[in-house]
């Protein structure tokens, strides 16, 4: 059996996906949480049905999907596809198995199709994750070769846990020597019950008198303490009151004290919230009073505030004045720079003169065109003329190389067609290759004929036995008709009818003859005139060998091509001879072009260059630099009266600044040494009379300020003073005199409150319910009350011990004729332990049997399978742990494997690495699939088993692997893997989830 493909319609992440194309070696790879155990649970299920709710194994009943389950599409020995389908309702999960043969079953069909496997034994042969293997670990160094041997026997340590578990079982029950054992104790207590039983005998009828005084004794010695307990209860209330006599009594008194002060409507917290009001206006009073004096003093310096208003009024302009002193010194400065720039700018003029050779005015200058469509028409020409010069050196350039590719091109040509075939040569080896082709079609059409001999040859055969079984079943139909009518005829005789005996008689003459006479037509008739027509074509078909051998014929194939080839060259070199021809040509005429355009840009600079007056050398070569100089000095020239006009305006303003400046030293009588000190004599003076005048705003501000101050804190003092009434008014009383007094009062009901409450925790202390309290107000128990009680209680007690006493007494006498034991329950007992020890011995035996039986079958499976497993399991192993270990032997005495180095050396399972011992139990495992389970064709299904193999064991076990017959379906999330596998054989989980969704 091998998986084709699966559907899963809800199967814990997995919802609504198909897989399909499983090839006979697959992997699925995923990240951890990806979803591969889920998926290698589902194929357990759909096998061997879903995880049952008490079993240890998890629930993968999906969250959003309605269907939990799925399909699996299998592929069976005998060629036919099968389809598994389980769906989990509320139901026990049912199973639907449909085969390509159009038959359908359930469970039945599905067993039948298993051969009886179930999931444990698939487990444990089949199916194996990292767990299983690394499990190797959980042992200790003398269990490990058990547990090897165990996993040798039934592919899991099943063998090794049935052992340990018997022998567990039976060692708990007895030990020839023990005295823990259930046995070996049941058997000292049966031994010492048996003579307590013969001691009992002799003392029964004095045990029962004794026995029922002291049950007497014990029924009286319960009803005095209960009385005893009655009295203490009584006595501990009674001097409980007296301690809280005093406290209940007080109590009562500020009970009534409570009822008589009528204060409920007074406000919480009245007194305090009332002297909290009265201070807080208290304090505002005297912040107001603190206020109004700060203003009064303001007020006298406002009036004594000496401003001169005239100063004052005209500051902005005086400042402004001030302030342009600066820039008239700025100017003074800029004058000096521009007197300067001009006379550079004049040099500058006179320069430029004498680069182009001319000496005329600024004013003819500045008449010159230098407009921009007289520039870009300069400046084309000379572009043009300077393209023009470029292209006559590109020109000579391509020339040169055009010459150099066309020689090179026809020497090329030249040597090409001297290496090409002659045309009879190419016709002579087409031919061949014809000729050969025609009969190496011959001879594939003989190979497919053989391969349609070799099948109809097996299908003959299969013919020839379906004939056979034909005509036994002809035969039986003869004989059987043969014997009816034998039957018919030995009827007629014995009722001695002549028609019947005839009418047998004629049957069976009949029957004779069909049988020699009917021919009928055989399977193998048809396949036969085949096969004959197909060998007569063979035979016809051999004649016609191919006479040129393979590799000739090949080279005949190259040498076509390479002719081909070289034609092809010949073609492009030719194409690219026309081609440069043509560039050469188009090299001619451009020189042409160019000498024209050049003899026409030439006339044109000597039209432009007339009007400015320039000599012929610069007018031929220099006519955009002379043309860009002469449009700078037009640009310096403006630039010069520019600056000539900006020096005219510059020194009336600073004329007109000294000239105010002059007007205000006279009006404020200042006689500065210069502008720049009369300034400072200016500014001054105005700083002086601000700072007055900023004092003077300042004081009017806080003024104002305090007076606003002022208000706030009248209004909150009228706000204190409501809220004082509002208190009266919620107290209810006209005024805080009356105020106070209510407080008074209800300072006294909240303290008497919390002393009610003081006094009430000392009552409970006591636990003495209210009843009780008010009932010893009323009765006042006196002291000689409580001692009478006291002597009761005494008397009673002194009671109690005497009959403890004579208890004690009874007890003893009582213990020293139990000693001997009660004979019926001696009995009884002697009887009971008998029986317990017999069931015991019987569970003994039953483990005892079991681990015969274990044993008998282990040594059965030694002698007859377990050799050929080891066999098996040595190749595996060797090619697994690369030729380091070449036997694998079994010790008898110790019941574990040994291992033979490649050295010599023999080795214990415990002395083997990690690695190595799991390698060993891969090893037992596939050879015990193979030679005990070999007629169960069903998948390995192994999930990230060799994490600890390097590089190299790994390759080696997936080669093992791959050369299975069975297939083998991988999980893992090492991409490392991944090398093992083909492309076709991966399938990656990520992808998964939305490639095949549907």
């Amino acid at each position: 059996m091998k998986l084709k493909g699966m559907e899963i319609y809800g199967y814990g992440k997995w919802e609504n996906i198909k897989i399909e194309k499983l090839n006979d070696f697959h992997c699925f790879y995923g990240q951890n949480e990806a979803g591969k155990s889920t998926l290698m649970s589902f194929i357990h299920s759909m096998l061997f049905g879903f995880p049952s709710k008490k079993g240890n194994e998890r629930n993968y009943k999906p969250k959003n999907s309605s269907q939990y389950g799925g399909k699996l599409i299998v592929t069976l020995p005998d060629g036919q596809e099968a389809t598994i389908e389980r769906v989990k309702e509320r139901t026990p999960d049912e199973v639907n198995v449909v085969l390509s043969s159009g038959r359908s079953g359930g469970y039945a069909l599905l067993e039948e199709l298993l051969q009886g496997m179930d999931q444990s034994l698939y487990r444990a042969i089949f199916s194996f994750d990292l767990f299983d293997i690394q499990n190797v670990q959980s042992f200790s160094k003398e269990d490990l070769g058990h547990f090897l041997f165990s996993s040798a026997v039934v592919g899991t340590d099943g063998i090794l846990k049935a052992e340990q578990y018997l022998q567990k079982q039976l060692d708990l029950r007895f030990k020839p020597s023990g005295t823990k054992p259930v046995l070996n104790n049941g058997l000292k207590e049966l031994k010492k019950a048996y003579e307590d039983l013969k001691k009992a005998e002799k003392t029964n009828s004095l045990y029962k008198e004794r026995t029922e005084k002291k049950e007497e004794l014990i029924s009286s010695n319960e009803q005095l303490e209960e009385e005893v307990e009655q009295l203490e209860e009584l006595l501990s209330s009674l001097k409980k009151w007296l301690t809280v006599e005093e406290v209940y009594i007080h109590y009562l008194s500020l009970l009534t004290e409570e009822r008589q002060l009528d204060v409920d409507d007074f406000p919480i917290d009245g007194l305090k919230r009332l002297d909290t009001l009265q201070q807080k206006k208290e304090v505002l009073e005297d912040q107001r009073n603190e206020l109004i004096t700060k203003r009064n003093n303001l007020e006298k310096k406002l009036l004594n505030a000496d401003l001169q208003k005239e100063i004052l009024e005209n500051r902005a302009e005086i400042e402004a004045v001030c302030e342009r002193n600066t820039v008239r010194e700025n100017q003074v400065q800029t004058k000096k720079e521009l007197q300067l720039e001009i006379k550079a700018l004049e040099e500058e003029l006179q320069h430029m003169s004498d680069k182009l050779h001319m000496h005329i005015s600024e004013e003819e200058i500045l008449s010159f065109d230098t407009s921009m469509f007289q520039k870009e028409l300069i400046t084309n020409v000379t572009k043009k003329k300077s393209r023009l010069t470029d292209k006559k050196v590109q020109l000579d350039e391509e020339s040169e190389t055009v010459r150099t590719e066309l020689s090179n091109l026809e020497n090329k040509i030249n040597e090409k067609r001297k290496q090409l075939l002659s045309k009879e040569e190419r016709t002579n080896i087409v031919n061949k290759i014809t000729t050969f082709e025609q009969k190496e079609s011959h001879h594939q059409r003989l190979n497919e004929i053989d391969v349609k001999i070799q099948l109809l040859t097996e299908k003959f055969k299969q013919a020839i036995a379906k004939d056979k079984k034909s005509k036994k079943i002809e035969y039986m139909k003869l004989s059987s008709l043969f014997l009816l009518f034998i039957f018919i005829g030995l009827w007629g005789f014995l009722e001695d009818s002549f028609l019947t005996q005839a009418l047998a008689i004629g049957g069976i003459c009949l029957t004779f003859i069909s049988s020699f006479f009917k021919q009928k037509a055989g399977y193998s008739d048809g396949i036969k005139e085949e096969l004959d027509y197909l060998s007569q074509q063979k035979v016809e078909l051999e004649r016609k060998e191919p006479i040129a051998a393979k590799e000739q014929v090949d080279n005949w194939k190259q040498q076509i091509e390479r002719n081909k080839q070289q034609e092809a060259e010949v073609a492009e070199y030719a194409h690219r001879l026309d081609y440069v021809n043509s560039q050469y040509e188009k090299i001619i005429a451009a020189y042409e072009v160019w000498e024209d355009e050049m003899r026409e840009v030439n006339s044109k600079i000597d039209r432009i260059a007339e009007p400015y007056k320039l000599n012929k050398a610069t007018m031929k070569n220099q006519l955009l630099d002379a043309f860009l100089l002469i449009e700078e000095m037009k640009s310096t020239i403006r630039k010069k009266k520019v600056k000539k006009t900006k020096l005219d305006t510059l020194s009336q303003s600073i004329i007109n600044i000294e000239e105010k400046l002059t007007h205000y030293f006279s009006l404020l009588t200042i006689e500065p040494r210069s502008y720049a000190d009369g300034v400072i004599q200016l500014k001054e003076v105005i700083d002086k009379e601000r700072n007055k005048l900023a004092n003077f705003e300042k004081n009017k501000e806080i003024k104002e300020s305090i007076q606003s101050d002022i208000t706030i804190i009248e209004e909150k003092i009228a706000n204190r003073d409501n809220d004082i009434q509002s208190l009266l008014k919620e107290a209810d009383v006209p005024s805080i005199v009356s105020f106070k007094e209510k407080g008074m009062a209800a300072q006294r009901k909240q303290a008497i409150k919390e002393e009610l409450r003081t006094e009430k925790l000392k009552l409970n202390m006591t636990n003495l319910s209210k009843e009780k309290l008010n009932k010893y107000v009323e009765s006042r128990p006196t002291e000689e009350q409580i001692k009478e009680y006291q002597i009761s209680i005494d008397t009673k007690k002194e009671k109690i011990t005497k009959q403890q006493e004579i208890l004690h007494h009874l007890s003893y006498e009582i213990k020293q004729l139990e000693e001997g034991g009660i004979y019926a329950d001696l009995l009884h007992k002697y009887k009971q332990l008998k029986a317990e020890w017999n069931e015991l011995a019987k569970e003994w035996a039953v483990y005892a049997t079991a681990k015969s039986l274990l044993s008998e079958t282990v040594n059965t499976f030694k002698e007859e399978e377990f050799p050929k497993i080891l066999k098996k399991a040595e190749g595996y192993f060797s090619d697994l742990t690369l030729g380091q270990y070449k036997r694998i032997l079994y010790d008898s005495d110790k019941n574990q494997l040994l291992l033979e180095h490649k050295e010599g050396m023999f080795f214990e399972p415990r002395s083997l690495s990690q690695s190595t011992a799991e390698q060993l139990y891969i090893s037992l495992r596939l050879s015990l699939a193979e030679i005990v389970f070999s007629r169960y064709q069903l998948p390995f299904i192994i999930d990230d088993g060799f994490v600890n193999f390097d590089h190299k064991r790994v390759e080696e076990v997936m080669r093992v692997l791959r050369g299975k017959e069975q297939q083998v379906i991988f999980f893992t999330c090492h991409k490392g893997m991944l090398q093992s596998f083909n492309r076709d054989e991966v399938i990656d989980l990520s992808e998964l989830q939305t490639a095949t969704s549907f």
